[in-house]
């Protein structure tokens, strides 16, 4: 990186971005995963944020929801319905 590209870097200024990441156990199949996920992309509304994905183990054991946005409060709240 040049000295000329740091400085067009705005520090001052930085877009401040919450996560919200919601870490679930052993489940049954991807296809239970893929439903979430559906559920997330279509529930979350961009003036609240975004949902990023999943990962989980390769033993299924575990994985984790990555969601995104300028409040993690109301992304969480926005989202409570869907892990009930």
């Amino acid at each position: 990186m040049t000295l000329e590209e740091l400085e067009k870097l705005n520090f001052e200024n930085p877009d401040v971005q919450d996560s919200v990441i919601i870490s679930f156990g052993k489940f049954n199949g991807l296809d239970e995963i893929h439903k979430v996920d559906m559920k997330l992309l279509e529930d979350i509304h961009e003036d609240i944020g975004y949902y990023d994905g999943h990962e989980v183990n390769m033993d299924d054991t575990d994985g984790r929801f990555f969601a995104y946005g300028n409040n993690a409060e109301k992304l969480f709240k926005n989202n409570t319905s869907n892990f009930k």
